[in-house]
């Protein structure tokens, strides 16, 4: 993902008007000719970030809600697991 908001573009348009432009079109391979984009400029200038999107993810549903739910489900296998260790307290001291 890139970071639009990190880039910087002063940079980025003194690039652009020392580039040979004709360099990026020598193939008509548009695959090809946006990977030399990327690679020559957009890579230099504006940083990015691996993004993981799972497949039955909400279009909303981002790392700070995926956090979020990590740590109820922490909070809620520990509150879990200390409950079952004070039953097993209680029972033994009964017998």
């Amino acid at each position: 993902m890139w970071q639009y908001d990190q880039a910087d573009f002063q940079v980025f348009r003194t690039r652009l008007g020392e580039i040979d432009w004709d360099e990026f079109f020598l193939s008509n391979n548009i695959d090809a000719i946006g990977q030399i984009w990327t690679d020559t400029l957009i890579s230099d200038f504006m940083p990015n970030k691996v993004v993981t999107v799972l497949p039955l993810d909400k279009p909303f549903y981002n790392c700070y809600l995926r956090r979020l739910c990590r740590a109820k489900d922490r909070a809620h296998t520990r509150e879990k697991y200390s409950e079952a260790i004070e039953i097993t307290i209680l029972m033994k001291s009964k017998d």
